[in-house]
Order: structure tokens, then sequence, then C-alpha cells
């Protein structure tokens, strides 16, 4: 069916599949188109607006996302993660009179986040939404990765700069889409290569430069072979220009080049770009192992969901998320949020199975209403009350509204 989308008042289409998607997670159909709905997710991440400040529970000088002036508490990762302080003591009973996301909102303003989301790193201070890595600066959205600085949404890669979008690479500067990478720059969607430059669309090159579209070639230049020789004495010439001047020319040398349609790898009835090992995924962008899902943007291991922006691992049955991810199952409209099994309307919460309406809970905890803790059967029967209320006050099935964000829209 088509409908026009309340946001932009575009036409969008919801077909026969979405509906039965959105029947067997048991939520309506959306008002906005994809795109609109995208926004408003992303509209909550702040990747690269850093600012520093002080800790509120130690005092102790920090880098975070958020500036003093927020009116709510803003704790370092030590401190979040501890045991210093309660999340559920500013728990609330939900008022009927009310919109959710009017109460919501105040429970926003008093619990403390956490000045980066991160989770087990080592000397990475700044950078926001990074797991798992080493010695690594302004990386944001990153993961396993170590002595490296300025790689967006890259992972298992090692001394890298000035990259986005690498995978198991090292020694990589000014890459973009690029696995099994080495000791190269300047490349773009390339994989296995090595000891090369100006590169793109390549596949297994060694010590080539200048060269688009080649696969398993050697000592090539501007797509042709050369000696060992001719090559290195070629190469020792082009290197000595000014790297900016090169690279304009590469670009438009690159253009010539035919391309594919997409950037697929081991896809079936795909659509979208640069994803790989996907199977009925439609609409999906620099995603991984994606099965019978759509609209789904830099996510990784996801199956029969929905409206993802950079999600991953073991996800399934989910809906309108947002940068988190680890084991969510039949989770919707959630920020920042992990291992939260049959919940709701979470913000930055982890380990809580069938929560609802939760901000900042870092403990492992279920059954939970706006921070308050219930019975499992007390529980149901107020989600189900409240879901019914949302449904009314038409904030059920919507994402949280722009204006709750923490961030300003040009953070």
């Amino acid at each position: 069916m088509k409908q026009d989308c309340v946001h932009c008042s575009r036409e969008f289409e919801i077909t026969d599949g979405d509906l039965k998607f959105y029947e067997k997670i048991s939520v309506p159909a959306p008002t906005r188109c994809p795109d609109c709905r995208q926004m408003r997710r992303l509209a909550f991440r702040n990747e690269r607006v850093l600012y520093k400040r002080k800790c509120d529970l130690c005092e102790r000088p920090i880098v975070g996302m958020f500036d003093e002036n927020v009116p709510f508490p803003v704790y370092c990762g030590d401190c979040w993660w501890s045991d210093k302080w309660d999340p559920f003591q500013y728990g609330r009973d939900f008022d009927f009179s009310r919109p959710f996301f009017d109460q919501f909102r105040e429970l926003m303003m008093v619990v403390p986040k956490a000045g980066m989301l991160q989770l087990n790193n080592e000397n990475c201070e700044y950078n926001s939404l990074i797991a798992f890595s080493k010695n690594t600066y302004m990386s944001a959205g990153s993961y396993f990765m170590e002595d490296s600085c300025y790689a967006r949404k890259s992972q298992y890669s090692k001394d890298c700069l000035d990259s986005t979008q690498i995978d198991h690479s090292e020694l990589l500067r000014y890459g973009v889409n690029c696995s099994n990478c080495y000791n190269s720059h300047y490349l773009v969607n390339c994989r296995n290569c090595s000891d090369s430059a100006f590169l793109a669309d390549s596949v297994g090159c060694e010590h080539s430069f200048f060269s688009s579209g080649i696969k398993n070639k050697k000592y090539h230049y501007k797509n042709k072979p050369y000696s060992k020789e001719e090559y290195f004495s070629l190469l020792e010439k082009e290197s000595a220009r000014d790297p900016e001047i090169l690279f304009q020319e590469f670009l438009e040398f690159n253009a010539t080049i035919p391309k594919r349609y997409q950037n697929q790898i081991n896809c079936e009835n795909s659509s979208g770009d640069y994803i790989q090992n996907c199977h009925n995924a439609i609409e999906c962008y620099d995603s991984f192992d994606i099965e019978d899902s759509k609209f789904i943007v830099e996510s990784v291991t996801v199956k029969d969901s929905m409206d993802l922006s950079m999600h991953d691992k073991e996800i399934e049955l989910c809906y309108e998320l947002c940068s988190g991810g680890e084991r969510n199952q039949n989770l919707k409209f959630s920020f920042c949020t992990c291992a939260s099994p049959g919940s709701e309307y979470l913000y930055s919460c982890f380990y809580c199975a069938n929560c609802f309406g939760c901000d900042s809970i870092n403990k492992r905890a279920s059954h939970s209403i706006l921070n308050r803790k219930y019975t499992p059967e007390e529980y149901e029967a107020l989600r189900g009350k409240i879901v019914e209320h949302m449904k009314k006050t038409k904030e059920y099935g919507e994402f949280f509204p722009m204006d709750l964000s923490l961030h300003a829209y040009n953070e």
C-alpha cells in the first residue's frame, strides 16, 4: 500500500511483506518513510563532537560527548559501570494522564549518562561508540582496533589511519571499504591487496599503483603490466609528486573504468550497496551477513529485522534500533542497547530482558518500566496498559522523537 510520510510528505510504499513483519512483532505500520525514520534514529548518535569536562561523580577530568551545561549528570566510564550508583533509584510510576515520551524525557534528565559510550578498551579515551580496542584515537563506531586513528566504523585492524569501513587490515592509510589489505594507501573497494597505492575495485593485487578494476595482478601501473624494475622506477617518479594532485588524477582515471552496478559479494536476492554474505537483504548498505531483512545500514549478523542503523551481532526480530547490538532478539525502538531481548524503548541499557522505557541500566535486570522493577506478572499487565495508552496518544510504533535527543542536531 502507499502512504504519505508525516514528516516529509513524500509517498512511500509499505509492501505485504512489510505488513507481515509488523504483524509478527506486534507493531503498527510506520508513519514515516524509510529515510525519515533513519534520520530520526541518527539524530541520537554523536560520533565526533567531543568536550572536555569533569565526571560528576569522581570529579576527574574526562573527554565526553556532552558539554558541562547539560542538565543531567555525566559520569566517566569507570564510574558509570561501577556499583557506586543505582539506576533504579530514579525509577518512577507510569502516569496514564500524560504521554509516554514526556515521562521518558523527565527520566532522561535525571539518570546519569556515560560520558563516552565505550566497552572494554585500553587507552581509547578520545572515541565514542568504540569497543574492544587499544591505543586508538577518533575512530567512532569501531571495534577490535589497535594503534589506529581517524578510522571510522572499522574493525579487526591495526596501525591504520584516515580510513573508513576497513576490515582485517594493517598499515593502511586512506582506505575506503577495504578488507584484508596490508601496507597500502589510497585504496577504494579493495580486498586482499598489499604494497599498493591509488587502487580501486581490485582484488588480490600486490605492488600495483594507479589502477582500477584489476584482479590478482602484480607490478601494474594504470592497469598495464610492467617488469619489476620498470614498475619501481615509475613508482619512485610518481611518489615524488604531490599526493593530493595524484589522487585527483586517480579519481579521473578511475571514472573511465567500468563499475559494477552494486558492490555485493556472495549475495542472493538482495539490493543496496557494499554488502556481503547476504540473503534476501533489501535496501541494505555497508553491512555483512544479513538475512531476510530490510532497511539495514552499517550492521552485521542480522536476521528477520527492519530499520537498523549501526547495529550488529546476533540480531533477530528487531525493529527501529540505532547504535547497539550483541544478542538482541525482539528488541524495538531503542538506542545503544545490548543483550536486551524482548524489550522496547530503551536508552543506553545493557543486559535488560523484558524491560520497557528504561534509561542507562548498566547491570543485569528484567521486567522493569521507567527504571522501576516489577514482578513478571505485574510487568506484563502494566506493559500492556502502557502500549494501549501509547496507541491512543499515537506514540507506540514510533522511535524516540528527535527532541528527545541529548545532542544538538549538528552534533
